[in-house]
């Protein structure tokens, strides 16, 4: 794993990514979104954006300032979960998309990744899975994006394709330091 964009802390590396807008919309559409709708709105505001676009792309780094907004909120973890959750049941992916074990899940939400972002690193994927044995995975973030919203993004990939029940755990690779560092997920098929 690169150490090029593991930064946490919602300062993003690479400020001329891009980011799709159905990925904005996701929050809006988010199980929680009335417990932290004023936030949204007061973001909207103060960002210039006003009307989100679905098929418009706007900077990355906008989308990082509404998760750190959204991070002083109450319930940060389970709001940032069902955001991740909600972008993937919002990914438009080939209906008979088959998907067969752990890394196939995440080699589709590698491809999302890299489809609804512009300007991306040569070589950046956001994820490294490694197949450990038949029942066990660990996958590396690597990206900007704030620890929940990624266990959102695997969660949900996962729960939307494997049909073995799973267990997702996690480990901060700088627990001193959560912010300033990648996380591994690990998973355990049952």
């Amino acid at each position: 794993m690169s150490s090029r964009i593991t930064r946490k802390d919602g300062i993003d590396p690479y400020p001329e990514v891009l980011l799709r807008g159905q990925i904005f919309l996701s929050i809006v559409q988010s199980i929680n979104f009335l417990e932290f709708e004023s936030v949204v709105q007061e973001w909207l505001k103060e960002s210039k954006i006003g009307t989100i676009d679905p098929n418009a792309w706007y900077p990355r780094q906008e989308w990082l300032n509404l998760l750190k907004k959204l991070e002083k909120h109450t319930n940060t973890t389970e709001n940032q979960i069902s955001i991740g959750i909600k972008v993937i049941e919002n990914a438009v992916l080939p209906p008979d998309l088959v998907i067969s074990s752990v890394t196939d899940a995440i080699n589709v939400l590698i491809a999302v990744y890299v489809n609804e972002q512009k300007n991306l690193p040569a070589g950046d994927t956001g994820y490294v899975v490694t197949k450990i044995d038949d029942k066990h995975y660990e996958i590396l973030d690597d990206n900007p994006y704030l620890f929940h919203v990624n266990y959102g993004y695997i969660y949900g990939i996962l729960r939307r394709f494997l049909k073995t029940p799973f267990t997702l755990t996690y480990e901060y690779l700088n627990p001193t330091q959560p912010e300033m560092g990648a996380v591994k997920f690990k998973v355990t098929l049952q």
